[in-house]
């Protein structure tokens, strides 16, 4: 009987409460940089080889509704590769992390990237505890240089990096001019456009400072400015005069209009109106309204600091907007200061005052902060979705009802605070 061939399995590790608000509802290595996501930069450099995936408990249901052909919290049997999903993956690392060879850790310092194991000691090596220590000094210990993401706003300011690094990875197909008859285009080599996408007459692709793609079924519609390095994910819509800036990645089934920059939207989220949008991270099943606009630069022009887990945390980042959770929604011309967080399936109406943070489950007005409703939250989050002909699952439905539990400590800590 053959061996069995080594697999690949990539893991989330404790630093996810560090991702919040974006990680309620995703493992960390779901999360986008560039035009690709953590996980498919990692699956990206090990073509072919089967795979896993391994996240804390409570999301395990629903990683597995969502990737039914795949193993999730398995140990396999046989030789397995261990892969940190913080690690931005590049060829340089995935060279060193070779699938064959004696069992072994490979570390940055104190973190743990990757683990080379053919036993079943993976969880006690997961776990941080005092028998993780004793299972590592059995194995060799190779230190590696690797790129870690330590918060979501790491995400951000990589974003334009890893935006030029995937384009030049993926070597997509040139955009061919004809595609876009009445549009003007700037470095034609360093922009891609899908076959199936549909650019209106009149618009501006400049790639002159960074690549510009444009995936499947995307439709820009006429007068739009994008400026690479950015990407536009399958099956969005650009709106009329939108202005899409350097360090922009926009996910799948998106509608975005006014003007973005150095911002990130996961995917199926809008904010097709006028307003600002800049170095910011906005989730999935997101709605922005008409006129919504962040800072993004302090007046003093310091570095940003944001709140996490109930402590300001200085960022060392002189632009940064806001964090802004799944399911997350803003009423017309609110407005939102430097390094503000919205949490997941919250409501926010500015009322003319900037807002900062705004914990999950939460309808925030002029007259203050109060609970959403959690039956009324899910009634309106799986209304959206069927806009979209999707239908949330049942696990799916769960985790949101979870969400709402775990989060009620913060709601009640801002709720005091703002007595």
């Amino acid at each position: 009987m053959s061996a069995r061939r080594p697999t690949l399995c990539i893991f989330e590790d404790d630093l996810h409460p560090n991702f919040e608000p974006l990680v309620y509802s995703r493992p960390v290595f779901d999360l986008r940089c560039g035009i690709r996501t953590l996980r498919e930069k990692i699956l990206s450099r090990f073509p072919a080889t089967p795979y896993s995936l391994w996240c804390r408990p409570n999301l395990k249901g629903l990683v597995e509704e969502r990737n039914p052909e795949i193993p999730v919290n398995v140990v396999e049997a046989g030789v397995t590769l261990y892969v940190n999903g913080r690690v931005l993956m590049d060829d340089s690392l995935a060279r060193t992390l070779t699938l064959d060879g004696p069992d072994c850790v490979f570390l940055n310092g104190d973190t743990l990237i990757a683990a080379r194991m053919q036993d079943s000691r993976w969880p006690i090596l997961l776990s941080g505890s005092e028998a993780a220590s004793v299972v590592r000094e059995t194995m060799e210990q190779i230190e590696v240089p690797a790129t870690l993401i330590e918060y979501s706003w790491d995400l951000i300011r990589l974003n334009g990096d890893e935006l030029d690094r995937d384009f030049q990875a993926m070597n997509p197909t040139p955009a061919v001019p004809a595609q876009m008859a009445g549009s003007h285009l700037i470095n034609e080599q360093q922009i891609s456009v899908a076959h199936d996408a549909e650019i209106l007459p009149g618009s501006v692709m400049d790639a002159s400072n960074g690549p510009v793609f444009v995936g499947s079924a995307v439709r820009i519609l006429p007068h739009c400015y994008i400026q690479g390095p950015a990407s536009i994910g399958a099956g969005s819509t650009i709106q009329a005069g939108t202005s899409l800036y350097g360090g922009t990645s926009i996910g799948a089934v998106c509608k975005v209009g006014g003007e973005v920059v150095s911002s990130i939207v996961q995917g199926y989220s809008n904010k097709q109106h006028h307003g600002f949008l800049g170095h910011s991270y906005v989730g999935e099943w997101v709605n922005i309204g008409a006129g919504t606009t962040n800072s993004n630069l302090k007046n003093t022009y310091g570095s940003v600091s944001i709140k996490l887990g109930g402590e300001m945390i200085d960022t060392g980042m002189t632009f940064l907007g806001i964090l802004m959770g799944d399911y997350a929604k803003t009423a017309i011309d609110t407005t939102f200061s430097t390094g503000s967080t919205v949490g997941f399936s919250s409501n926010v109406v500015s009322g003319g005052s900037p807002v900062r943070n705004v914990p999950s489950f939460c309808w925030y007005g002029p007259e203050g902060m109060t609970d959403y409703q959690l039956t009324k939250a899910l009634e309106v989050a799986q209304r959206m979705m069927t806009r979209r002909d999707l239908v949330m699952g049942p696990i799916e439905a769960s985790r949101f009802v979870s969400v709402f539990g775990e989060t009620a400590r913060d709601r009640a800590h801002e709720f005091d605070l703002a007595k």
